[in-house]
């Protein structure tokens, strides 16, 4: 592919493209091929090799290290893009090697005398560290009002020292529902607090047993709304540990399909939305984003709806 000899430098991809996909248009843009950009790339004095570049641009994998920033910043040049384009778009750093999970404190994620300390209350917030998240679920359902009136949820748990015997779950809604019922699958309903004020629902599941150390438990159920109030727009999920995986997937009703829908990610609860990508619905009138490994922060869906 030839080299286009006049080409300028151009304005930046659109804001919610991601890093593999504004590298893909870069490059047919720019008229290379990932060969020649990978001379251009030796000829600075920088090593990457040709399959890394082909991994980036799939995004089978993302420049992390110090080598591969600084080629990052090389291909801006390369092909012609604002300084620090590239950069912007790149996804958290991917966890390496042996999954470990590492457990960010209430405050310095969620900030000092939090809703989230308030609404679990502290002493429950303190037990919260003593069962640490593997893997989550959620199912959310939304009706042809555009209001969502389910939320299913369906978590694996390992305990981080012996007599473990609960997990609690806070649910933070956009607008406080009419009423909140509880739908058991697996695990058992130990209480369940509404606070409509604060719009939050704390979901108190008994494994039934006391865990083993490092022992794993199950828990399923469902979140039933009686909605109210304004159309929902979108969905998240805090976790302050990182997980060895996330899936949210959204279910419309046929008659009341969004526009669009993109997957996003905060670093902390009250930090903005970033890396923003769109998703596709499916023929079942659904869109889901799946985050493996899931790092720290806010992971979320949100959808557009026509006027």
């Amino acid at each position: 592919m030839a080299e286009h000899p006049h080409a300028n430098r151009r304005s930046p991809a659109p804001r919610d493209a991601s890093f593999p996909e504004t590298f893909r248009e870069a490059v047919v843009r720019r008229g290379l091929s990932l060969e020649r950009i990978h001379e251009r790339l030796r000829e600075q004095g920088i090593r990457i090799s040709l399959a890394s570049l082909g991994h980036w641009q799939s995004g089978r994998s993302q420049p992390e290290r110090r080598s591969s920033l600084l080629a990052v910043d090389a291909l801006e040049e390369i092909l012609l893009l604002p300084s620090g384009d590239l950069r912007s778009r790149l996804g958290p750093h991917r966890p390496r090697g042996r999954f470990s999970p590492k457990l960010v404190g209430v405050e310095q994620f969620y900030g000092e005398d939090s809703l989230f300390e308030r609404a679990l209350g502290r002493e429950d917030a303190a037990h919260s560290e003593h069962i640490t998240r593997q893997f989550v679920h959620e199912s959310v359902r939304v009706n042809r009002d555009r209001r969502m009136y389910c939320q299913s949820v369906y978590q694996v748990a390992r305990a981080n020292r012996d007599g473990v015997t609960r997990l609690s779950d806070l649910h933070c809604l956009d607008e406080a529902p009419a009423s909140v019922d509880i739908v058991m699958h697996s695990g058992v309903l130990r209480g369940l607090d509404f606070q409509p004020a604060w719009k939050t629902v704390v979901v108190d599941v008994s494994f039934g047993r006391r865990l083993r150390k490092n022992e794993t438990a199950a828990v399923h159920y469902d979140v039933i709304f009686d909605p109210k109030g304004e159309a929902a727009v979108c969905h998240e999920r805090r976790t302050r540990v990182n997980l060895r995986g996330y899936l949210l997937h959204v279910y419309f009703d046929a008659e009341a399909a969004p526009l669009t829908c993109h997957s996003y990610f905060r670093e902390k609860a009250d930090a903005t939305k970033s890396r923003a990508r769109p998703l596709m619905l499916d023929p079942s009138h659904s869109a889901h984003t799946l985050v493996m490994p899931c790092p720290v922060g806010v992971h979320g869906m949100s959808w557009q709806w026509p006027d």
